[in-house]
């Protein structure tokens, strides 16, 4: 117990107690509740801005005032998000990566590819959903038989993870019941052939799984004269008008070709005479 006197506040708590250092004996005392504190001057208990607390803040002991928590800059950021975790064939490769041949148990990338075979065709594409769907006709929402980027990158990723597993084996030969590069195909619903050819041709872009496209893509005669140009010529028109007037008989484009060659001035100049749809887009 201490007999008291006068001092000054020294540190505050979030429990409303105060750290109290008396003037006459320079003793600290702790903890001492504001119930035992009898003079409520200004001039005395005026805080003051010790080593002990970082904010100074006057008439700490009047009644009025209500203490206040301090908050740690460690409360004040917000926890750092955990990183996605891979999923579906990305989580079985790394899997794979982390396999040895002394394991007891089988290679899990093979595993699953040989699992596989219990579903339908493309299974693979399926489960990871990555393909593109038609958008328009009688397959509209379907999905296209051609892969796309992602596709493409993930399946190169599977073919180079299955070429190095192959250096576990003696001989570099397959365990028995595992054919990892037919059930690749399947699982892509491709050909073994048609993996070949994607690795290739990752390999000859550098490494991109992008798909060629047309220099005149998205370009229609409504919006392109060069469209218009090509597609509305008297050569064209002799073709459409051949196979018109012979339905149901196949006629070869050299052969259209030949017999437009030997039309007369006459008949070439009557046909470029004709108004063409390019005037009526005018």
């Amino acid at each position: 117990n201490s007999e008291g006197g006068n001092g000054f506040v020294k540190k505050d708590h979030a429990d409303g107690s105060f750290d109290i250092t008396y003037c006459m004996d320079g003793l600290v005392e702790k903890n001492v509740n504001r119930l035992r504190i009898t003079s409520l001057n200004p001039l005395v208990t005026t805080a003051r801005r010790t080593n002990g607390t970082d904010v100074a803040r006057p008439s700490l002991l009047a009644p009025s005032h209500q203490p206040q928590q301090r908050s740690s800059p460690l409360t004040l950021t917000q926890p750092p998000t955990p990183p996605t975790s891979p999923r579906g064939i990305q989580h079985i490769i790394i899997q794979s990566r982390d396999w040895s041949k002394y394991d007891c148990h089988p290679n899990p990338l093979l595993v699953h590819l040989r699992d596989g075979r219990s579903k339908p065709k493309a299974w693979l594409r399926i489960d990871e959903g990555d393909y593109n769907k038609y958008e328009k006709g009688k397959k509209k929402g379907e999905m296209k038989s051609h892969l796309n980027e992602l596709e493409n990158n993930k399946l190169v990723t599977i073919k180079h993870e299955l070429e190095r597993i192959i250096h576990f084996f003696d001989r570099g030969q397959w365990p028995n019941g595992f054919t990892p590069h037919a059930d690749l195909a399947y699982a892509y619903g491709v050909s073994v052939r048609k993996v070949r050819h994607c690795v290739n041709s990752h390999l000859r872009k550098n490494g991109s799984g992008k798909r060629k496209v047309r220099h005149d893509a998205g370009k229609t005669i409504l919006n392109s004269p060069e469209m218009r140009q090509k597609m509305y010529t008297p050569y064209n028109y002799f073709k459409k008008l051949q196979r018109k007037n012979n339905p149901g008989v196949s006629i070869r484009d050299n052969e259209l070709k030949e017999a437009y060659d030997k039309l007369d001035e006459v008949q070439l100049r009557w046909r470029r005479n004709r108004p063409t749809p390019q005037r009526w887009c005018k």
